[in-house]
Protein backbone atom coordinates (compact mmCIF):
# COMPACT_ATOMS: atom_id res chain seq x y z
CA UNK A 1 0.00 0.00 0.00
CA UNK A 2 2.46 2.58 1.11
CA UNK A 3 4.55 1.55 -2.56
CA UNK A 4 0.99 2.67 -4.04
CA UNK A 5 0.73 6.21 -1.99
CA UNK A 6 4.45 6.73 -2.99
CA UNK A 7 3.97 6.16 -6.71
CA UNK A 8 0.82 8.19 -7.11
CA UNK A 9 2.49 11.02 -5.34
CA UNK A 10 5.41 11.00 -7.86
CA UNK A 11 2.47 10.93 -10.71
CA UNK A 12 1.04 13.58 -9.02
CA UNK A 13 4.27 15.65 -8.74
CA UNK A 14 5.54 14.53 -12.86
CA UNK A 15 2.46 16.47 -14.09
CA UNK A 16 2.85 19.50 -11.89
CA UNK A 17 6.77 19.83 -13.66
CA UNK A 18 5.28 18.94 -17.33
CA UNK A 19 3.09 22.55 -16.22
CA UNK A 20 5.51 24.25 -15.44
CA UNK A 21 6.87 24.58 -19.30
CA UNK A 22 3.66 23.37 -21.26
CA UNK A 23 -0.23 23.45 -20.27
CA UNK A 24 -0.39 19.71 -19.51
CA UNK A 25 -3.67 18.17 -17.47
CA UNK A 26 -4.14 14.11 -18.75
CA UNK A 27 -7.34 13.01 -17.97
CA UNK A 28 -6.41 9.31 -18.72
CA UNK A 29 -2.78 7.73 -18.49
CA UNK A 30 -1.52 4.20 -19.08
CA UNK A 31 1.47 2.31 -16.73
CA UNK A 32 4.10 1.27 -18.94
CA UNK A 33 6.29 -1.89 -18.20
CA UNK A 34 8.78 0.55 -17.01
CA UNK A 35 6.56 2.11 -14.32
CA UNK A 36 6.45 5.17 -16.39
CA UNK A 37 3.02 7.00 -18.07
CA UNK A 38 1.83 7.31 -21.12
CA UNK A 39 -0.96 10.66 -21.10
CA UNK A 40 -3.81 11.07 -23.16
CA UNK A 41 -4.36 14.91 -24.22
CA UNK A 42 -5.83 16.34 -27.08
CA UNK A 43 -2.71 16.75 -29.15
CA UNK A 44 -2.86 12.78 -29.09
CA UNK A 45 -0.14 10.75 -26.42
CA UNK A 46 2.15 12.09 -24.20
CA UNK A 47 5.16 9.84 -22.32
CA UNK A 48 5.86 11.07 -19.19
CA UNK A 49 8.45 9.95 -16.32
CA UNK A 50 7.40 9.29 -12.89
CA UNK A 51 10.51 9.46 -10.47
CA UNK A 52 10.21 7.30 -7.51
CA UNK A 53 12.57 5.08 -4.87
CA UNK A 54 9.76 2.63 -3.90
CA UNK A 55 8.59 -0.01 -6.07
CA UNK A 56 7.07 0.83 -9.12
CA UNK A 57 3.71 -0.36 -10.99
CA UNK A 58 4.38 -2.55 -14.51
CA UNK A 59 0.80 -2.88 -15.30
CA UNK A 60 -2.22 -0.35 -14.70
CA UNK A 61 -4.44 3.00 -15.29
CA UNK A 62 -4.79 6.47 -13.32
CA UNK A 63 -7.82 8.86 -14.35
CA UNK A 64 -7.23 12.68 -12.94
CA UNK A 65 -9.84 15.43 -12.67
CA UNK A 66 -8.07 19.11 -11.98
CA UNK A 67 -4.77 17.37 -11.75
CA UNK A 68 -5.58 14.93 -8.73
CA UNK A 69 -5.86 11.34 -9.06
CA UNK A 70 -9.83 10.58 -9.40
CA UNK A 71 -9.39 6.94 -10.04
CA UNK A 72 -6.62 4.20 -10.26
CA UNK A 73 -5.82 0.43 -10.58
CA UNK A 74 -1.92 -0.24 -9.83
CA UNK A 75 -0.36 -4.18 -10.94
CA UNK A 76 2.93 -4.68 -8.93
CA UNK A 77 3.35 -7.99 -9.84
CA UNK A 78 6.26 -7.01 -12.33
CA UNK A 79 8.71 -10.42 -12.34
CA UNK A 80 10.68 -10.79 -9.15
CA UNK A 81 8.98 -7.16 -8.53
CA UNK A 82 12.25 -5.14 -7.85
CA UNK A 83 12.37 -1.82 -8.44
CA UNK A 84 12.36 -0.22 -12.23
CA UNK A 85 15.56 1.84 -13.00
CA UNK A 86 14.07 5.50 -14.31
CA UNK A 87 15.33 5.82 -18.13
CA UNK A 88 18.49 7.45 -19.20
CA UNK A 89 18.48 10.67 -20.93
CA UNK A 90 21.83 12.09 -20.54
CA UNK A 91 25.20 10.31 -20.47
CA UNK A 92 28.45 12.43 -19.61
CA UNK A 93 30.94 12.28 -22.87
CA UNK A 94 33.43 14.90 -21.15
CA UNK A 95 34.49 16.24 -17.58
CA UNK A 96 35.91 20.08 -17.23
CA UNK A 97 37.34 19.43 -13.72
CA UNK A 98 38.01 17.22 -10.90
CA UNK A 99 34.56 17.59 -9.08
CA UNK A 100 31.54 14.77 -9.71
CA UNK A 101 30.00 17.95 -11.30
CA UNK A 102 31.55 20.69 -12.94
CA UNK A 103 30.50 23.65 -15.27
CA UNK A 104 30.75 23.11 -18.92
CA UNK A 105 31.06 19.27 -18.24
CA UNK A 106 29.98 18.03 -21.76
CA UNK A 107 26.95 15.65 -22.13
CA UNK A 108 24.66 13.69 -25.17
CA UNK A 109 21.32 13.97 -23.98
CA UNK A 110 17.79 12.82 -25.56
CA UNK A 111 15.04 14.85 -24.29
CA UNK A 112 12.29 12.82 -25.11
CA UNK A 113 11.85 12.93 -29.12
CA UNK A 114 15.00 10.23 -30.19
CA UNK A 115 17.17 12.69 -31.24
CA UNK A 116 20.96 13.15 -29.31
CA UNK A 117 21.95 16.63 -28.48
CA UNK A 118 24.85 18.43 -26.91
CA UNK A 119 24.45 20.29 -24.02
CA UNK A 120 26.62 21.41 -21.17
CA UNK A 121 26.08 21.39 -17.46
CA UNK A 122 25.00 25.01 -15.70
CA UNK A 123 23.99 24.36 -12.12
CA UNK A 124 23.94 21.50 -9.72
CA UNK A 125 20.62 21.76 -7.61
CA UNK A 126 22.66 19.81 -4.61
CA UNK A 127 26.54 21.70 -4.66
CA UNK A 128 26.99 23.77 -1.58
CA UNK A 129 29.65 25.28 -3.60
CA UNK A 130 29.91 26.86 -7.16
CA UNK A 131 27.41 25.52 -9.02
CA UNK A 132 24.43 25.77 -6.85
CA UNK A 133 22.31 28.92 -7.30
CA UNK A 134 20.98 30.63 -4.39
CA UNK A 135 19.11 33.74 -2.85
CA UNK A 136 22.76 35.37 -2.51
CA UNK A 137 23.75 34.87 -6.01
CA UNK A 138 21.22 37.30 -6.76
CA UNK A 139 23.45 40.01 -8.85
CA UNK A 140 22.96 42.67 -10.64
CA UNK A 141 19.26 42.44 -11.68
CA UNK A 142 17.05 41.68 -9.08
CA UNK A 143 13.64 40.57 -10.57
CA UNK A 144 11.57 37.41 -11.14
CA UNK A 145 13.81 34.67 -13.27
CA UNK A 146 17.30 35.28 -11.20
CA UNK A 147 16.96 31.97 -9.75
CA UNK A 148 18.03 28.69 -10.59
CA UNK A 149 16.45 25.59 -12.08
CA UNK A 150 17.74 22.45 -10.30
CA UNK A 151 15.99 21.34 -6.95
CA UNK A 152 17.59 19.03 -4.79
CA UNK A 153 18.97 16.03 -7.01
CA UNK A 154 18.85 17.78 -10.47
CA UNK A 155 20.94 19.21 -12.41
CA UNK A 156 20.13 21.58 -15.06
CA UNK A 157 22.11 21.74 -18.83
CA UNK A 158 22.34 24.44 -21.50
CA UNK A 159 21.83 23.63 -25.17
CA UNK A 160 24.83 23.90 -27.37
CA UNK A 161 22.94 25.95 -30.20
CA UNK A 162 19.92 28.15 -30.14
CA UNK A 163 16.94 26.06 -31.30
CA UNK A 164 15.51 27.60 -35.19
CA UNK A 165 15.15 31.20 -35.41
CA UNK A 166 15.36 34.61 -34.09
CA UNK A 167 12.22 35.52 -31.90
CA UNK A 168 11.10 38.74 -30.38
CA UNK A 169 11.73 38.42 -25.92
CA UNK A 170 8.25 39.62 -26.02
CA UNK A 171 6.04 40.74 -29.36
CA UNK A 172 3.48 43.09 -28.86
CA UNK A 173 0.76 41.10 -30.17
CA UNK A 174 1.60 38.76 -27.42
CA UNK A 175 2.08 41.35 -24.85
CA UNK A 176 -1.93 42.84 -25.63
CA UNK A 177 -2.75 39.00 -25.73
CA UNK A 178 -2.33 38.62 -21.95
CA UNK A 179 -3.83 41.57 -21.21
CA UNK A 180 -1.23 44.32 -21.81
CA UNK A 181 -2.48 47.62 -24.17
CA UNK A 182 -0.32 49.41 -27.34
CA UNK A 183 0.24 52.16 -25.33
CA UNK A 184 2.49 50.27 -22.36
CA UNK A 185 4.13 48.33 -25.11
CA UNK A 186 4.98 51.78 -27.07
CA UNK A 187 7.70 51.73 -29.75
CA UNK A 188 10.27 50.15 -27.90
CA UNK A 189 8.72 47.13 -26.14
CA UNK A 190 7.45 46.54 -22.23
CA UNK A 191 8.93 43.41 -20.18
CA UNK A 192 6.13 43.68 -17.48
CA UNK A 193 4.67 40.97 -18.92
CA UNK A 194 7.72 38.47 -18.75
CA UNK A 195 9.04 36.91 -21.79
CA UNK A 196 6.27 35.52 -23.30
CA UNK A 197 7.03 35.18 -27.02
CA UNK A 198 10.41 33.29 -26.19
CA UNK A 199 8.56 30.87 -23.76
CA UNK A 200 6.12 30.69 -26.34
CA UNK A 201 8.05 29.82 -29.12
CA UNK A 202 10.56 28.09 -27.06
CA UNK A 203 7.91 25.03 -25.85
CA UNK A 204 6.29 25.14 -29.90
CA UNK A 205 9.52 23.68 -30.12
CA UNK A 206 10.52 21.67 -27.74
CA UNK A 207 6.66 19.97 -27.67
CA UNK A 208 8.24 16.00 -27.97
CA UNK A 209 11.02 16.70 -24.93
CA UNK A 210 8.29 14.83 -22.86
CA UNK A 211 11.55 13.31 -20.40
CA UNK A 212 12.67 16.91 -19.34
CA UNK A 213 11.72 19.98 -18.05
CA UNK A 214 12.91 22.88 -20.12
CA UNK A 215 12.94 27.10 -19.39
CA UNK A 216 15.03 29.83 -20.76
CA UNK A 217 18.45 30.22 -18.96
CA UNK A 218 17.79 32.84 -15.67
CA UNK A 219 20.13 35.69 -15.08
CA UNK A 220 21.84 33.95 -12.09
CA UNK A 221 22.92 30.70 -13.83
CA UNK A 222 24.81 32.72 -16.24
CA UNK A 223 26.02 35.34 -14.07
CA UNK A 224 27.55 32.75 -11.55
CA UNK A 225 29.22 31.76 -14.13
CA UNK A 226 30.56 34.92 -15.22
CA UNK A 227 31.94 36.01 -12.05
CA UNK A 228 33.54 32.53 -11.35
CA UNK A 229 34.88 32.76 -14.57
CA UNK A 230 36.81 36.20 -14.16
CA UNK A 231 34.18 38.50 -15.33
CA UNK A 232 33.90 36.61 -18.95
CA UNK A 233 31.85 33.36 -20.00
CA UNK A 234 33.68 30.25 -21.62
CA UNK A 235 33.12 29.86 -25.19
CA UNK A 236 30.56 27.04 -24.61
CA UNK A 237 28.28 29.62 -23.36
CA UNK A 238 28.19 31.30 -26.41
CA UNK A 239 29.24 29.41 -29.33
CA UNK A 240 26.69 29.02 -32.71
CA UNK A 241 26.54 32.68 -33.18
CA UNK A 242 27.39 34.83 -35.06
CA UNK A 243 31.38 34.99 -36.01
CA UNK A 244 31.69 32.17 -33.11
CA UNK A 245 33.83 29.21 -33.37
CA UNK A 246 30.81 27.48 -35.37
CA UNK A 247 29.60 30.91 -37.07
CA UNK A 248 25.65 31.36 -37.16
CA UNK A 249 25.15 34.07 -39.54
CA UNK A 250 22.41 36.88 -38.35
CA UNK A 251 22.34 35.61 -34.74
CA UNK A 252 23.76 37.56 -32.36
CA UNK A 253 22.52 35.65 -29.28
CA UNK A 254 20.18 34.09 -26.96
CA UNK A 255 17.50 35.53 -24.27
CA UNK A 256 17.59 35.12 -20.57
CA UNK A 257 14.52 35.04 -18.57
CA UNK A 258 14.89 38.07 -16.54
CA UNK A 259 13.76 41.62 -17.39
CA UNK A 260 15.98 45.00 -17.17
CA UNK A 261 14.52 45.96 -13.28
CA UNK A 262 15.72 49.56 -14.63
CA UNK A 263 14.03 49.72 -17.80
CA UNK A 264 11.24 48.42 -18.95
CA UNK A 265 11.97 48.03 -22.36
CA UNK A 266 14.96 46.07 -21.64
CA UNK A 267 15.54 42.83 -20.89
CA UNK A 268 19.08 40.32 -20.39
CA UNK A 269 20.68 37.90 -23.36
CA UNK A 270 23.99 36.78 -24.39
CA UNK A 271 25.88 38.53 -26.89
CA UNK A 272 28.12 36.83 -29.40
CA UNK A 273 31.07 38.34 -28.23
CA UNK A 274 30.84 37.02 -24.76
CA UNK A 275 29.24 39.48 -22.96
CA UNK A 276 25.97 39.08 -20.87
CA UNK A 277 23.82 42.32 -21.27
CA UNK A 278 21.08 44.11 -19.80
CA UNK A 279 20.66 45.90 -22.53
CA UNK A 280 18.77 44.46 -25.13
CA UNK A 281 15.14 45.51 -26.32
CA UNK A 282 12.67 43.13 -25.90
CA UNK A 283 11.03 43.79 -29.23
CA UNK A 284 14.50 42.67 -31.22
CA UNK A 285 13.02 39.90 -33.36
CA UNK A 286 15.56 39.57 -35.64
CA UNK A 287 18.71 39.35 -33.75
CA UNK A 288 18.31 36.94 -30.69
CA UNK A 289 16.45 33.19 -30.27
CA UNK A 290 16.02 30.71 -27.57
CA UNK A 291 18.82 28.66 -26.37
CA UNK A 292 16.82 25.21 -24.02
CA UNK A 293 18.03 24.86 -20.60
CA UNK A 294 16.89 21.31 -19.30
CA UNK A 295 16.41 20.37 -15.79
CA UNK A 296 16.79 16.58 -15.27
CA UNK A 297 17.12 14.10 -12.16
CA UNK A 298 20.52 12.64 -11.35
CA UNK A 299 19.19 9.34 -11.61
CA UNK A 300 18.47 9.76 -15.60
CA UNK A 301 22.22 10.47 -15.82
CA UNK A 302 24.35 8.19 -17.66
CA UNK A 303 28.63 8.66 -16.14
CA UNK A 304 30.10 6.75 -18.64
Amino acid sequence: ERSKELYLEAAKEAIVRKNLTSEFNPNNCTVQSDGNLKCLVDEGTVDLIVETNGQRPCTGNITFKNGKVETESLGFMCGNSETLPTRTVCTLVQKTGDEEYNYGDMYTCDPGDGEDRIFYLLEDGDTSGLLKITENDIGKDETEGNYGTAGEGEIALIMDKNIVNNVAWVSKEDYVSVGGNDSDYGTEGNNNKGPITAMKYLKEQTIKWTKVEVNLPTNAQIEKIYYVSNSSLPQWLYDYLSGTTHDMSEVYGYWISSANSGDSSLAWAVNFNGELSGLTSVSYSDLYGVRPVITISKSMISRG
